[in-house]
């Protein structure tokens, strides 16, 4: 066997495993991303999960893929196919949403893409393999890659216990120190639609702070200006309706079930340069489905009354 040779059945059989952990490993994030959002007080989906479970046996898979080709591309297929459960419906309704899908900044929207992306890749590939019957008996080809030799599966396992160690440092001494108090969102009562925060705007008010409470006293048009800058790090936030009775819970709200949706942040241009902003629905689901076509609140926000 030539060295060429040699060079392309390496490759070949490193194809597999570089296909279903890179799908596996970005859906993987992308999901967790999306999970972690119930800290900031998102709900979550239980196809998240099964999203989650199905990045895992991507990532799985591709180490089986070392030894067993055909064997990783049924398990990788299979995982797939849930991550698919939960990719699918959410690729449409992203579609759906028309132009609001776009006001995501692009450094927050490339993560779902590659994700999808390497996705498809990898079902694409899993199905192939899977299928693909071995009638010439030759070991290595494109269509049926073989088992990679044993100095790459060593590489693997090296830059694979690298990678866990980093990962494990990261959980350690990163997560811990990435908290922020947790905000309280009040909205003027009775009011449905996209609510805006944009911060860093010059000569605006700054963010109060109550009981370690970022307070966010949204106006009647949806639209708050603060001249504080974007908090980051993981906490459970809080968004009320401001009633003559009171502050009320829209998350505990019982009759109207879940009432906050769409959450999303980016960064817009503006006079004084590019700000951030975080933006949301308030209202049921059908409103939220009627109005996600809008392009947010800016400069057109008014109380839809119920």
């Amino acid at each position: 066997m030539s060295v060429a040779e040699r060079a392309g059945y390496k490759l070949t059989a490193m194809l597999p495993f570089v296909l279903y952990v890179a799908a596996g490993a970005l859906t993987a994030v992308h999901v967790y991303v999306l999970l972690s959002l119930g800290i900031l007080g998102a709900p979550s989906s239980i196809l998240e999960f099964v999203a989650l479970l199905a990045s895992l046996g991507l990532i799985a898979a591709g180490y089986v893929s070392l030894f067993r080709s055909q064997l990783a591309a049924r398990l990788a297929l299979i995982a797939a196919l849930g991550s698919w459960c939960f990719y699918a419906p959410a690729t449409v309704a992203t579609v759906k949403a028309g132009r609001h899908s776009q006001v995501l900044a692009f450094r927050t929207s490339v993560l779902p893409l590659l994700a999808v992306i390497f996705l498809v890749l990898a079902t694409a590939s899993a199905a192939l393999i899977s299928f693909k019957a071995n009638t010439s008996g030759e070991d290595g080809s494109w269509c049926l890659p073989g088992r990679a030799s044993r100095s790459l599966r060593v590489v693997v396992g090296v830059c694979s216990v690298a990678v866990l160690f980093g990962f494990a440092a990261w959980l350690t001494f990163g997560v811990p120190n990435s908290k922020r108090p947790p905000s309280w969102f009040v909205i003027p009562d009775g009011y449905v639609g996209w609510v805006r925060v944009q911060f860093q705007v010059p000569g605006a008010p700054s963010t109060p702070i109550e009981r370690e409470h970022y307070i966010f006293n949204i106006p009647a048009g949806g639209v708050l200006q603060t001249s504080s800058p974007e908090s980051f790090g993981w906490s459970k936030d809080e968004y009320f309706y401001d009633s003559a009775s009171g502050l009320h819970d829209l998350r505990a709200d019982g009759t109207n079930g879940r009432m906050v949706w769409g959450q999303v942040n980016g960064e817009h241009g503006g006079s004084s340069g590019t700000q951030p902003y975080q933006e949301f629905f308030v209202g049921t689901e059908q409103q939220f489905r009627a109005l996600a076509g809008e392009k947010g609140v800016s400069p057109k926000a008014k109380a839809v009354p119920h």
